[in-house]
């Protein structure tokens, strides 16, 4: 958590994914497994997934988002899981609040340019300034830059992925793949990417999101599924509630993408929905370890008894 919490945080600008992208084929090589960029470009993104391991011969992947989201303005910002239309309501609030301020600071700019242009002396360049000042800031406001912390999106469930790796004896690690998806934290984007793979449809899946922290955690899949069940019985002592989606609703989250994805997160209710508090703020930084470990223990038994 230190490592991907702390010293690699923040993975938003193609830097800080770079050094990312190679400390996790350090560690995963040094440990046996192989290391396979899957990259791809549009006019308007770029996604570059990592594969870690061999699909063809893994009985489990084991995936989570490893980009970090941009700051967000609103308050109280949400983030909801299993109801994807609520997470495009909330970004559609918070660039409504940004394009408000924006506004407000570009009429603010035009009135002192005027003032500007009528007076002399140090009000003119005190002015000019101001105006320039106040112009810099409603550009930077419509571009937030990264959010710099971001334990439950999703550095938490990527030391989830470093550890199990750890645990897995030798003999074990070819049982399992893990997938860093890009472009994964405010879209499906690097998920619907990796799908395109022909060998792995057939495979359960397991991703990982929102794992810091939470009262509840909540295991959500196709109800055609038959593979979670093995999963939830690794995960005794964690509570997980058992969420299956039928084919219609499968599309308010990433399950909906496969019916092999079994998708782990942890939030909390409110108001009949499940949400998630605090991601891209600055104060995503809580953190239960002992849930993490035991999160971990479950994986490890679950890829074993594959």
């Amino acid at each position: 958590m230190m490592l991907y919490g702390v010293t690699l945080g923040r993975r938003y600008t193609a830097k800080e994914k770079n050094l990312f992208q190679q400390e996790i084929v350090e560690r995963y090589t040094r440990l046996g497994y192989e290391a396979t960029p899957q990259s791809a470009r549009t006019r308007i993104m770029s996604a570059d997934n990592f594969i870690i391991g061999d699909i063809a011969s893994a009985d489990v992947v084991i995936a989570a988002a490893y980009d970090t989201p941009a700051k967000a303005l609103l308050p109280g910002f949400s983030y909801y899981p299993l109801h994807n239309e609520k997470n495009l309501a909330e970004e559609r609030k918070d660039l409504f609040l940004r394009l408000a301020i924006m506004g407000a600071l570009f009429t603010a700019a035009y009135f002192l340019f005027r003032f500007f242009t009528q007076g002399d002396g140090f009000l003119r360049v005190l002015s000019l300034t101001a105006c320039i000042a106040l112009a810099l800031s409603a550009v930077f406001i419509l571009r937030p830059g990264g959010n710099p912390v971001n334990f439950n999106r999703n550095s938490a469930s990527l030391a989830v992925m470093a550890e199990t790796a750890l645990r897995l004896g030798a003999s074990q690690r070819k049982k399992v793949a893990f997938i860093f998806l890009d472009q994964q934290v405010t879209s499906y984007e690097g998920m619907k990417f990796f799908l395109r793979r022909e060998d792995i449809f057939d495979k359960p899946m397991v991703v990982l999101d929102a794992l810091a922290y939470g009262k509840q955690l909540v295991l959500s899949h196709s109800d055609k599924s038959r593979v979670h069940r093995e999963l939830l019985q690794c995960m005794t002592g964690l509570d997980a509630i058992d969420k299956p989606y039928s084919e219609e609703k499968m599309v308010q989250n990433v399950s909906g993408l496969s019916d092999s994805i079994m998708f782990l997160v942890s939030g909390q209710a409110r108001k009949g929905e499940f949400v998630v508090r605090n991601t891209r703020t600055k104060k995503d930084y809580a953190l239960d370890m002992k849930r993490l470990d035991r999160i971990t223990e479950a994986l490890v038994t679950y890829i074993k008894e594959r």
